[in-house]
């Protein structure tokens, strides 16, 4: 279902999502638009795999390793199975996508595929892109978590209900959330409390 409601029905996408990934999309689609179809088409599959492979790999695997070491959240002690190697594959994994981060930034060779030589566009602007989004991104929640609850003396209220089924439907799978219903609204914020 592309509008919301308080059904509670699977897989509903929410209109200010999509919008959003319209909006970057043309813009990128236009942004490309004057150079070869070709080359248009490698800077955005750099684009996406910089950003989805390497940034959120990156975070993903970081994650990974702190929910592992860290004490408070007690997270391997709710696993029902210990990984084979331990933490050696999210190491590795954070590692190379670290890599990927920062080795876009060093100038390809004369001879290179990517150089701007042979697709006339510059090696940085992929990387810069990449996390101008993700700065972008973080800028769109701070206008909603902290400016707009200060300017409308609001709080903005959210619920998350997660729905957590055994894997396969058996009796003896891993408990496994298959969908997080969030519901949200702004509320008169409580006397005596920050934003």
């Amino acid at each position: 279902r592309v509008w919301p409601s308080h059904s509670k029905i699977l897989e509903q996408s929410p209109a200010t999502a999509l919008f959003l990934h319209w909006f970057f999309a043309v813009i990128l689609a236009a942004a490309t638009s004057s150079i070869s179809t070709s080359i248009a088409y490698l800077v955005l599959v750099l684009l996406y795999g910089y950003t989805v492979v390497g940034i959120v790999g990156f975070f993903v695997a970081v994650g990974v390793l702190y929910l592992r070491y860290s004490k408070r959240r007690e997270w391997t002690d709710n696993l029902g199975f210990k990984p084979w190697g331990g933490p050696t594959a999210a190491i590795v994994y954070s590692c190379t996508c670290a890599f990927m981060i920062v080795g876009v930034f060093i100038t390809p060779g004369e001879e290179s595929p990517f150089s701007y030589k042979a697709t006339g566009v510059q090696h940085y602007i992929v990387p810069v892109v990449g996390l101008g989004m993700l700065l972008l991104g973080y800028a769109y929640y701070l206008v909603f978590a902290k400016l707009i609850p200060r300017w409308r003396k609001e709080v903005l209220v959210v619920e998350r209900e997660p729905i957590i089924v055994r894997q396969g439907g058996r009796q003896d799978g891993e408990w496994v959330q298959i969908l997080e219903v969030v519901e949200f609204w702004w509320a008169a914020r409580q006397s005596g409390k920050e934003a």
